[in-house]
């Protein structure tokens, strides 16, 4: 099973990670990291699925089992492929409730250290809140 210091650990990595890259490498990295993620499959591609307020579709599952999470998701903007990539390999494997409890906090602490909701062009940077909201509203159904 996956802790909350996993995904620590996980986000941690990515901060330093992310702070050695210019503003353009930052962007480079995201669609080489959506490049990576499987494509969901488009029955899956419905509008209970589709995250509100992205300017590119972008679509968020969950699965649970056991009370552990399992998000799958996809966008057709690679960007926003990257941030869902990103997201989901942070939190899926978590206990529901460890989500719930620390997952925001995490997230707020990686965005102030990396400054990526403000180096990033403002539309793409609302995709990346609009995509974790989409998912903590899943969790908390």
């Amino acid at each position: 099973m996956y802790s909350i210091h996993n995904c620590k650990d996980y986000l941690d990595t990515m901060q330093n990670d992310l702070s050695l890259l210019s503003k353009k490498e930052v962007l480079e990295f995201f669609i080489d990291y959506g490049n990576q993620m499987d494509d969901l499959q488009s029955a899956y591609k419905t509008p209970q699925n589709m995250v509100p307020g992205c300017i590119s579709p972008a679509f968020i599952m969950l699965a649970i089992d056991n009370d552990v999470i399992c998000f799958s998701g996809d966008s057709e903007s690679m960007i926003v492929k990257g941030y869902i990539h990103l997201l989901i390999k942070a939190f899926n494997g978590l206990l529901i409730q460890d989500f719930q409890k620390y997952a925001k906090d995490l997230l707020q602490q990686f965005l102030d250290q990396t400054n990526l909701h403000v180096s990033l062009v403002s539309s793409r940077a609302n995709s990346f809140g609009n995509i974790f909201n989409f998912m903590q509203a899943l969790v908390n159904r």
